[in-house]
Formats: C-alpha cells, sequence, structure tokens
C-alpha cells in the first residue's frame, strides 16, 4: 500500500529560482516537486504539495492532513527559527515530520543556525539544495515502513503467542505415555423404539465392566479405546403384547480425551456394540424372525483421577451413549438407543 506524504513549503518559497540562487539554487519549487514525484513513484509513495506564506495557513495544513497523511516533509522557512506556534502544531499532530532545508542552515547567519522545530521532527535534513527534500522523503519513508514492520511484528509474535497459549492449553507439553484401566460399573439403558405398530420401553439395567487402553499423545490429550463387556435389553409392545428382549455384547467404545489440570479429562468419540450370542425374548413379537442387535453411535464422557499411589490412579467415569440399532431384519424396525453408564475402575500407569 502507497504511503502518503504531504510536503509542505514555508514563507519566500514560492519565489525558489528567483531568489539568492547562489545560496537556494536555481531550481523552481515546481521543478523541485516535479522531481519529487518522479522519486515518489520509485519509491511507492503518493504525494501532496502545499506552500504558504502564512504561519496560520501552515498550522491549519497541518491539522487538517493529520489523518489523511502518514508524514510530512517541511522546509518551514524563516519559522523555522522562531514560530512556536508551528512547532506546537507539529508535536500535537502526532505523525511524523522531517526538517528539510536547501541551504545549510549551521552555516548562515547566526539567526538562522537555530531551529526551535527540530526538537519535535524526526530528523533535520540541509545543505543538499534539492536532494535535501529527497533525502527527507526517503527518511520518512523508511521510518514509516519500519513502524509498519514493527507493528506488524508484534501483531505477529502477539498471533504467535496467542496460537502457542492456544496450543498449550488444549495440547500441553509433549509427553508420551500408555496406561490401562480396570473398570467396571453400572448401565441404565433405554430405547425408543419406532416402526409399524411398535412402541417402545426403557431396558433393564445392567452391570458393565472390562479393560480400555489410554494412549497418551500429550500432557493434555489421550487416545481411549478398550472393550466393555455389556448386556443389552429393552422391550418393545406391539397390539398390547410387550416383549422383552436380552443379549450379552461387547462394547467397543474409541475416544479422545481432553484433561483438565491432571484430575478432569473429557472425552468423545463414538462405539460399536456386537452381541455375541444369540439373545432372548420373553414373548417374540408378532412377525420377528430373525434380530440383529449390533449398534453404533457417539459417546460423551467425563471422569475424575485420583492418585492412590504413584502408579495407580481411581478413575470415576461417566458416560451418555447415544446409538442407532437395527432390531429386526425381517420386518424391520428400529431402536434409538440411549445409554447412561456410571463406571469406577483402576488405572495402572503414569
Amino acid at each position: 500500500m502507497k504511503l502518503k506524504i504531504l510536503v509542505l513549503n514555508g514563507p519566500n518559497l514560492n519565489l525558489l529560482g528567483e531568489r539568492d540562487p547562489e545560496v537556494y539554487g536555481a531550481l523552481s519549487l515546481s521543478e523541485i516537486n516535479r522531481r519529487l514525484k518522479v522519486s515518489a513513484d520509485e519509491l511507492d509513495v503518493s504525494l501532496k504539495f502545499f506552500q504558504s506564506n502564512s504561519e496560520g495557513e501552515l498550522i491549519d495544513l497541518l491539522h487538517q492532513h493529520r489523518k489523511t497523511v502518514q508524514g510530512v516533509v517541511f522546509n518551514p522557512g524563516a519559522y523555522t527559527h522562531y514560530s512556536y506556534a508551528i512547532r506546537d502544531a507539529i508535536s500535537a499532530i502526532q505523525i511524523p515530520v522531517v526538517e528539510v532545508h536547501l541551504s545549510d542552515i549551521k552555516k548562515r547567519e547566526p539567526f538562522r543556525r537555530k531551529s526551535v522545530l527540530a526538537p519535535v521532527c524526526l530528523d533535520q535534513i540541509s545543505g543538499l539544495g534539492w536532494v535535501s527534500y529527497l533525502e527527507g522523503l526517503k527518511r520518512l519513508a523508511a521510518e514509516l515502513r519500519g513502524k509498519a514492520g514493527r507493528r506488524q511484528g508484534r501483531k505477529s509474535k502477539l498471533l504467535k503467542a496467542l496460537i502457542a497459549g492456544v496450543m498449550g492449553l488444549f495440547l500441553g507439553r509433549e509427553s508420551y505415555a500408555f496406561n490401562m484401566d480396570v473398570i467396571a460399573g453400572y448401565g441404565m439403558p433405554g430405547a425408543g423404539v419406532t416402526g409399524s405398530g411398535y412402541i417402545g420401553g426403557i431396558g433393564s439395567q445392567n452391570l458393565a465392566y472390562g479393560i480400555q487402553f489410554n494412549a497418551e499423545a500429550s500432557s493434555r490429550l489421550s487416545i481411549q479405546f478398550g472393550t466393555l463387556y455389556s448386556p443389552r435389553g429393552f422391550s418393545v409392545t406391539n397390539s398390547g403384547v410387550t416383549s422383552i428382549y436380552s443379549t450379552q455384547a461387547l462394547m467397543f467404545p474409541i475416544m479422545i480425551r481432553h484433561k483438565w489440570f491432571d484430575l478432569i479429562s473429557i472425552g468423545v468419540g463414538g462405539y460399536f456394540s456386537h452381541s455375541f450370542i444369540q439373545g432372548s425374548w420373553d414373548v417374540i413379537p408378532s412377525g420377528v424372525t430373525t434380530m440383529n442387535l449390533d449398534d453404533s453411535g457417539v459417546i460423551l464422557s467425563g471422569d475424575l483421577r485420583f492418585k492412590i499411589l504413584p502408579l495407580v490412579n481411581l478413575v470415576l467415569d461417566a458416560r451418555y451413549l447415544y446409538g442407532f440399532q437395527n432390531l429386526n431384519a425381517s420386518s424391520a424396525f428400529t431402536a434409538y438407543v440411549r445409554d447412561l453408564q456410571v463406571l469406577v475402575g483402576l488405572r495402572f500407569g503414569k
């Protein structure tokens, strides 16, 4: 993006080329401006030019452009040596100003050797003829681009720090461990059954137990997988007749877990349940010939871990499961399975 810079000239500079050419050179102000435009294109800078013989108008121009340009190249003329009003204006606009002079003011008359504006300007360049303007423009462009780069660098560092903080919050430090849980608990399943003529009921409560493994990818993230024995049971009603079905099943859950404060972890994942033996009905529903009780779904879990020995932890785990199950292959009806499991176990390992 192009920088916008104001080139401002003070009193009597409109007479350049006519006034004391042995001191100020033979170039007119319009010729200096033309040369600056050529150099501005090379510097990728956009310039605005103004000249005034009035102190008040110069102050007004500084005020008016304080929010439309990024900096000012300023030859204040004789106001350099005594205008505290212009000094205050430069200080007030809070954008960088480079003071330039065609002649070397330090080798001029004693009253010209002091600049009351220099202390509030970014730099002072003098004695190079029209090139003073060019060097002032280069100095200003370098400062502005450097400041933008530093600001971008600070933003980049802040963004990196923010990303690192978020990554640290969710990933933690590098840490690899593998441990095993021996766990058991109580399941409170339910099956909402839909199908032609069928309505569903809450299934029987049952025990669940098994082994699961935890592979830590970092100090906060781990992958948990395992096998639980989890009997499945529910009831359906058709034409006023209630039938209760029960079977033995193995459940295979897998979750990604996120640990907080080395005490609490939250997991999300899925499961697959397979009935490894044929189940039984107390009353076979009309039209049911075959059963398929393999179901799958999602898991939400939260657990608490309490260290009781250096490599042994007590684990309390509560899980909510929601899945889908095709109950009958010949006259299909579907169960929407919901399980709440509360498990307690021992974790062996780090």
